[in-house]
């Protein structure tokens, strides 16, 4: 008969240094070593909530390594009044790094392949050479208006052309939703 070995559920001795982690904690919650795992538990399950409310990939990674920050900040020396409260705060900056280096993957593509996109998606310079393609076959007024749009002050240029400014946008949403158009066209007819 095989033995199953259970997967250990003190989170204290599954980390790299446990007679450390229970030191640095004992600040907060005490020398009951018994208090220290179920407030180290109940800290972990609300940094697990935060991220799986927020329906971020692999929660309890990210709250590990929340958990980590903290205790790496603590061990050089910060002042943490509230451990709670500010692994909340750790845990915004980590969310927010990893979608920000999400959004930059989507935008520059495999960073593994020079020059390489993600599949199915046009280069930066393949898309900037679409959008100079379809300016060119907007009307040269449109584009005009979309350079002065963009470029002057809009209260002025929607005087100058005897619009009211929400008149001025609507013109602006055209000409774009033409040049959108256009650019949906070209890279599905370059794609097929």
């Amino acid at each position: 008969m095989k033995l199953i070995k259970k997967k250990d559920d003190n989170p204290i001795r599954r980390a790299r240094d446990p007679a450390e982690v229970a030191e640095l904690l004992r600040k907060f919650f005490g020398s009951d070593p018994d208090r220290i795992e179920a407030e180290y538990k109940k800290l972990r399950l609300c940094m697990l909530h935060y991220f799986a409310s927020r329906r971020c990939p692999y929660p309890d990674e990210l709250a590990d390594e929340v958990i980590e920050r903290a205790l790496r900040q603590i061990r050089a020396g910060a002042e943490v009044p509230y451990l709670t409260r500010y692994c909340y705060g750790i845990a915004a900056n980590v969310r927010s790094e990893k979608r920000k280096k999400k959004r930059e993957e989507e935008l520059i593509g495999d960073p593994a392949a020079p020059g390489g996109s993600a599949p199915g998606r046009s280069s930066i310079e393949e898309r900037r050479l679409l959008l100079g393609e379809c300016l060119a076959m907007v009307s040269e007024r449109d584009r005009d208006l979309l350079r002065a749009y963009y470029w002057d002050d809009r209260n002025e240029l929607a005087i100058r052309l005897l619009l009211t400014s929400n008149a001025l946008r609507l013109r602006v949403f055209h000409a774009l939703e033409q040049i959108r158009q256009r650019m949906a066209t070209r890279s599905s007819g370059a794609a097929g």
